[in-house]
């Protein structure tokens, strides 16, 4: 599973950098996917800091690139992903029946939590943890056998 490493998108404090970062990045690694698609798939990373652009970015990486999910790390300059304006972004995940891979990353100065991920009641997105829990991430393997 390829994806971009930490801190990832959400280290850019302008959002639409994030944006276009986004699209860039989600653009090689599908490239990349597809010189060796019997290899490797792939997690998108979704520009955060602008959460309508993030859905929809997951969308296209997901129908038009043919990635496995999408993949965030921790914070986006200190807002943790159980904030409900997050919500669109987990809805989309859910509607495309897609995980969402959570990394862990450094606080950055904005508290001790590693990852919150979103509330219960909200969308029922699949999440991925893997560095926070030594179980396998059955669950997570079993999603991406189905993409």
């Amino acid at each position: 599973m390829l994806s971009l490493n930490s801190p990832g998108i959400q280290a850019e404090p302008e959002a639409a950098v994030a944006v276009r970062a986004a699209l860039a990045v989600n653009d090689l690694l599908a490239s990349v996917i597809g010189d060796h698609p019997d290899r490797f798939r792939g997690f998108a990373a979704p520009p955060l800091q602008d959460r309508a652009a993030a859905a929809d970015e997951l969308e296209r990486a997901v129908t038009q690139l043919g990635l496995a999910g999408g993949l965030v790390n921790a914070h986006i300059n200190g807002e943790y992903l159980d904030d409900p304006d997050f919500s669109v972004v987990w809805e989309r995940a859910a509607g495309l029946g897609v995980p969402i891979y959570l990394h862990p990353a450094n606080s950055g100065g904005h508290g001790p939590r590693a990852v919150r991920p979103p509330r219960a009641g909200g969308p029922d997105v699949e999440l991925g943890r893997r560095h926070l829990d030594p179980r396998p991430a059955a669950g997570m393997a079993r999603s991406l056998a189905k993409a």
